[in-house]
């Protein structure tokens, strides 16, 4: 665990794809921003335990940092599930892991994030009010690490979303994971987002990445 071998760049290069990806990119432009971007930190998801993941995650930023390979940030995808979230998420062992990040000196990306909507109710104001507690409570956690310098959605619009296509719903209901409707109009996602921005403790965003 921490390094991913279902992969076909495993199959063909073997374990050293990383490193090398990650020298390659370098050389190409010295000048950018490298992420190994992960999923699976914030909760169990069946294959693997959130804190299982979370170490193996450090050990290999370890070893990469021992081996002086360019890596300046963790890309965490947060693919978030709005069943049990607030039981399932653990918010001390989530800002311990980031803050272990922080010290060794990268910076944090929250990258895709999104909530599955599984096991929720087919009514909307339901799985609204569902979704947006979830992006309330983990941003909550996630923005008091100075270190977490930008939030992206993966996606904007529930009209495009990979999880309609890959995950639909037993009932059928469309999928409602992002901050805006169909009709790209906000939803209570987008409100929990602004206010989790609103309230985060600023930042310094002008960094150095290790090793410059």
């Amino acid at each position: 665990m921490g390094l991913r071998t279902d992969v076909p760049w495993h199959a063909t290069i073997g374990p050293s794809y990383v490193t090398e990806s990650f020298h390659r990119a370098h050389e190409a432009d010295p000048d950018a921003t490298l992420v190994l971007n992960e999923f699976g930190y914030e909760t169990d998801d069946g294959f693997a335990s959130a804190v299982a993941k979370r170490a193996a995650t450090l050990r290999l930023l370890d070893q990469l940092l021992d081996d002086d390979v360019p890596v300046h940030s963790l890309g965490v995808q947060a693919h978030l599930h709005a069943t049990n979230f607030a039981q399932a998420f653990e918010p001390d062992g989530y800002r311990r892991f980031l803050s272990e990040i922080a010290d060794r000196g990268l910076k944090i990306l929250i990258t895709e994030m999104d909530v599955l909507d599984n096991g929720l109710p087919p009514e909307i104001g339901v799985r609204d009010q569902a979704v947006a507690d979830v992006v309330g409570r983990y941003l909550e956690v996630a923005l008091e690490e100075p270190a977490v310098a930008s939030v992206v959605s993966f996606g904007l619009s529930d009209r495009y979303t990979w999880l309609e296509e890959d995950y639909q719903r037993l009932d059928g209901a469309p999928r409602r994971p992002l901050p805006f409707n169909r009709q790209l109009r906000p939803k209570l996602a987008h409100e929990a987002l602004r206010s989790a921005l609103e309230k985060a403790p600023r930042r310094n965003l002008i960094w150095e990445p290790p090793g410059c």
